[in-house]
């Protein structure tokens, strides 16, 4: 009643109109599931709440008539309405007809700018009656029809609509059928001088080379800060290309190539690029080659540019000379954050080049070493390091086979790491010993940090306490006490820094039971978060998870999935306690 709700989520099968509209708050963003029309009073109590975005899941998978008919006036009808989302879940539940209704409400209605129809199966006919939408003059600004088995000739007739459309800033058609000619039509629209594309996404098509090459000459030409071309089939020509536009592409922010056919020579020249640009803060080359020392220095230098603050090399297959290369320049990355080097099948020399370099790095806050095959040894150099580093923040040594030797450096490092927040460790088959040596960490850590709000709190309290009794005796004349008989309080300093608390573990695919659980419990009601999807718990885990969860007062969310838990009575309780559930 107070307006202070923005959001809402509703499953139509089992909410009445009724119940809905008597709802009393400003729900700016609403999202329906499920394959009912609603009834005109809900239209009309969309409209009271000047609702921005629409999001319809999960529609029917038969007739659309009537669903067609509520959405077409709620295109219409919502003056407010800038947001239109309609996902399919990968079968076409829109349909030839219904696009054409929806084509013609969104030419009649012009205030929305932002449309996603990702994952229809639209196709090319679906792609031209969104094209016919995007009238001259149209304020749609970003478009969202990725998986939609989109070929050339759809990209074809969504760049004539680009061109009619100089308020375009975002396309996504990642994952479709769009090969170099179609890509060639895009790039030829977006360098049209009146152009405003800034993010485009091409991730999962069939681009080579050709079109890579007239992408380039788009970079150039458009302010574009985002350019995703991940896993296509563009070769070293092509990203020789992209390397050699970078310079003149000056709002560039972030470019994504990984996946694609090219080798060394692209990645060096790509990375010399990037150390020369300004403006680029993220780049992804997980291109799946073997990278040598030179490779690496140039590598190495592209970490140095001065605004990025992420990199990407999954994949890249770094033995211990080019990490150890590649390792020198992190202490020098003025801004890099985030440091993503899964399946590089980096060894002990390696690591521990990489682990004295995170020691000091001034502003990284994530470590991904996933897929790694960590030795105890290597485990052990970064668990030391971590201790040391000052904003790492999310650790990931999933799917590393962590030996039970290594977890008692995890168990240090999280009880002792400065800004830890988030380990992951899915897929290690951490067994009840190693599980127990965690959650030990884990309370202990956040135990403390417990006790030291509650002491900052009550230290507070009595601080504003005695001010209050100052001011009084000062009024009454009293002199002030000595330290003896102070009215004000504070905490022991003994000199013991008290860290921050650690909020979640991701421990998904460890073939954890009912007894793992248990080691468990302790630290779970303590945490916000934690991932045990996948693992080997059963209904007699119910009473330990239950126990746990409604005594946190922290908890926000657990996954439980793919686990063989069959009585769901007992987790009733922990729905009541606002957890989310998955």
């Amino acid at each position: 009643g107070h307006g202070l709700v923005e959001g809402l989520y509703v499953d139509l099968t089992g909410v009445t109109d009724d119940l809905l509209c008597s709802l009393r708050a400003d729900f700016r963003v609403v999202k329906l599931e499920g394959s009912r029309e609603p009834s005109p009073d809900v239209l009309e109590w969309m409209r009271t709440c000047h609702v921005e975005e629409l999001t319809w899941a999960d529609l029917g998978r038969d007739s659309l008539k009537n669903e067609l008919d509520f959405l077409e006036k709620a295109i219409c009808g919502l003056e407010h309405l800038r947001v239109l989302s309609i996902p399919g879940q990968g079968v076409n539940r829109i349909g030839t007809d219904g696009m054409e209704r929806l084509s013609e409400a969104m030419r009649r209605r012009t205030a929305i700018q932002r449309i996603d129809l990702h994952w229809n199966e639209l196709e090319d006919q679906g792609a031209e009656l969104v094209a016919k939408a995007i009238h001259e003059g149209s304020p749609l600004q970003a478009v969202n029809l990725s998986r939609n088995k989109i070929s050339d000739k759809g990209a074809e007739l969504l760049a004539q609509a680009i061109q009619r459309s100089p308020n375009m800033k975002e396309i996504d058609l990642h994952w479709n059928d769009i090969t170099d000619q179609g890509a060639i039509h895009l790039a030829e629209a977006i360098m049209k001088e009146e152009s405003a594309m800034e993010h485009v996404n091409l991730r999962w098509n069939q681009v080579a080379d050709a079109g890579a090459k007239l992408l380039a000459e788009a970079m150039k030409k458009a302010p574009i800060k985002m350019m995703n071309l991940t896993y296509n089939e563009i070769g070293n020509e092509g990203i020789e290309a992209i390397a050699d536009a970078l310079p003149e592409a000056s709002k560039m922010q972030r470019i994504y190539l990984g996946g694609g056919a090219s080798h060394l020579s692209g990645m060096a020249k790509l990375a010399s690029a990037i150390k020369a640009s300004e403006s680029m803060e993220f780049v992804d080359m997980h291109m799946a080659t073997e990278v040598d020392g030179p490779a690496a220095e140039k590598l190495a230098e592209a970490v140095r540019a001065p605004n990025i603050h992420s990199v990407d090399l999954i994949c890249n297959k770094m033995g211990d000379e080019a990490l150890t290369a590649f390792a020198a320049a992190i202490g020098d990355a003025a801004k890099l954050r985030n440091l993503i080097l899964r399946g590089t099948g980096a060894k002990d020399v390696g690591i521990k080049a990489l682990a004295e370099a995170i020691k000091t790095a001034p502003c990284i806050e994530l470590v991904d070493l996933h897929l790694n095959q960590l030795s105890e040894t290597s485990v052990h150099y970064l668990a030391e390091a971590l201790i040391q580093a000052p904003k790492v923040k999310h650790v990931d040594l999933s799917y590393n086979g962590v030996t039970a030797g290594a977890l008692g450096s995890l168990g240090k490092m999280i009880r002792q790491a400065p800004a830890l927040e988030f380990v992951s460790l899915s897929g290690n088959n951490i067994a009840e010993p190693g599980l127990e040596v965690l959650g030990k960490a884990i309370v202990e850590r956040n135990t403390r940090a417990q006790e030291a709000v509650e002491k900052a709190r009550a230290a507070a309290a009595a601080a504003q306490g005695g001010a209050q009794r100052a001011e009084v005796d000062e009024k009454e004349g009293k002199p002030e006490e000595n330290d003896e008989g102070s009215a004000v309080v504070g905490p022991a300093d003994d000199g013991e820094k008290v860290l921050p608390p650690f909020h979640g573990i991701d421990l998904s695919d460890n073939k954890i039971t009912d007894a793992g659980l248990r080691k468990l419990a302790g630290a779970m009601k303590l945490m916000r978060t934690v991932d045990l999807c996948d693992n080997n718990m059963d209904d007699r885990a119910a009473e330990a998870l239950v126990q746990a969860l409604c005594s946190s007062t922290s908890m926000r969310s657990i996954n439980l999935s793919q686990n063989p838990l069959k009585n769901r009575i007992p987790f009733d309780e922990v729905k009541r306690c606002r957890i989310e559930w998955g």
